[in-house]
């Protein structure tokens, strides 16, 4: 139990772990991925004020307001100023290149850690799964154990029941043997006393018989002057004599039997008791083994209570993980669709660079040829207005192109854009992805 309960415990313990982790990486994220963010979203106001002023005047001079219609002066000015601005823009979105770098390397870290903070709070739930089979299994083992000390606990009690009905049976056996005795007792007292009266009576007629031997011979001798009286009177006191010897043997005979009796029956109490005395030490074994069997089946009991506690608590640290999970995959969801959308910047970038560099390059070579060229054609041609608002014009056209798309990640006209800081804060998905749970506290 001591092992079950330090795992749920150790469940519980990394659960918070995570949830801090999780809770940090949030915390920093939220500042470093919003900084960036804040950082590229400057630069590009930045960079789209530069393109918007410069697209402003080519436009003037393409324009040509104020201007001879054949002079290219304030035109080639123009594209001189081309040559000097627009590297100056390329560096500024190199600038904010290398920030979505930052930024982007920065959600791909951010999005790793939640994901295996992710995959730590499964192998949470995978420990704990393991923990309530474990307390299933041992449930079980505890009821079919359970189940043998109650069958055990009836089998004593049966017996102790048994016991008692003995004792009971016994004991109304010696009460009864010992009600007998008593009466024997007095029986036997009765006869003793009769046996004393029969001897009183014997010796008295003894005496009477010796004084009656005198008589009876003085009787023959006087017979023939009593004419017989006198014989008759000695033969009935010899008779007298033979019947009390009667009764003292018939009373002995009956003392006899009666003691006989009276000491089987002490010899059949002494053993009753015995008996007794052997059943009640037979049931005082028996009450300790019941004791000790209600011991085992409460133990039981408890055991199975202590481990469907472990399973509540078990299910309750796992709709923690549950929550904890559910916050993590929103966190991570964010994060990957931040991986997205700068992704997608980056590539912006990265175009907006290459065009902006393929234009100054082309402005600074066509310049170049233009005013390097030679013969009456080509002088013609470097003096035509025409020729330097083509290559205004291309440039403007870029630059129109930039002008509009660079708006496109950043916050503009009340409406919520990539770029807009407080919509990456890592508590929140973007607003077309709904909105994620925050991190739940752990009880």
């Amino acid at each position: 139990m001591d092992n079950l309960t330090a795992k749920v415990a150790s469940v519980e313990a990394d659960l918070l772990t995570y949830r801090q982790q999780l809770q940090f990486l949030e915390t920093d994220a939220q500042s470093s991925i919003s900084e960036k963010i804040r950082l590229l979203q400057a630069i590009l106001t930045d960079s789209n004020s530069d393109i918007q002023h410069l697209f402003a005047e080519i436009q003037i001079d393409l324009d040509g307001t104020g201007f001879d219609d054949t002079d290219t002066t304030h035109l080639k000015h123009s594209v001189a100023r081309l040559g000097t601005e627009l590297p100056e823009i390329i560096s500024t979105l190199e600038i904010a290149q290398s920030r979505a770098e930052s930024a982007f390397n920065l959600a791909a870290t951010y999005t790793y850690n939640v994901m295996d903070i992710s995959h730590k709070i499964a192998g949470c739930r995978s420990k704990l799964e393991e923990v309530k089979a474990e307390c299933k299994s041992l449930i079980d083992n505890s009821r079919a154990e359970l189940r043998t000390w109650e069958e055990k606990l009836e089998e004593t009690l049966a017996q102790i029941r048994d016991n008692e009905n003995e004792i009971e049976a016994k004991s109304s056996d010696a009460t009864a043997k010992r009600q007998r005795k008593c009466q024997l007792d007095l029986d036997l007292s009765e006869k003793r006393q009769q046996m004393n009266r029969v001897q009183e009576e014997r010796r008295n007629r003894e005496n009477e018989a010796r004084v009656s031997a005198g008589v009876g011979i003085f009787g023959f001798v006087l017979a023939p002057f009593t004419g017989g009286a006198s014989l008759v009177l000695s033969l009935a006191g010899g008779t007298g004599v033979a019947i009390n010897l009667h009764s003292l043997s018939q009373l002995e005979n009956d003392v006899s039997a009666i003691s006989g009796t009276i000491h089987q029956l002490e010899s059949d109490i002494a053993q009753v008791d015995r008996d007794i005395s052997a059943l009640e030490q037979q049931k005082r074994e028996l009450q300790r083994l019941l004791e000790r069997h209600r011991s085992e089946v409460a133990f039981q009991r408890q055991k199975q209570q202590e481990y469907t506690d472990q399973i509540q608590e078990a299910g309750r640290i796992e709709g923690e993980i549950l929550e904890l999970d559910t916050h993590a995959s929103a966190a991570v969801s964010t994060a990957v669709e931040l991986k997205r959308e700068l992704q997608q910047i980056k590539q912006y970038l990265d175009e907006c660079v290459a065009l902006v560099k393929a234009h100054s390059l082309k402005v600074q070579t066509d310049a170049n040829a233009i005013e390097q060229a030679t013969g009456s054609i080509v002088l013609r041609k470097r003096n035509d207005p025409e020729t330097w608002k083509g290559l205004l014009q291309r440039v403007s056209g870029t630059l129109d192109r930039l002008r509009e798309e660079i708006l496109v990640p950043l916050p503009a006209n009340g409406q919520t854009k990539l770029l807009d800081p407080s919509l990456w804060n890592l508590s929140t998905e973007p607003s077309h992805g709904g909105t994620s749970p925050p991190i739940p506290h752990l009880s």
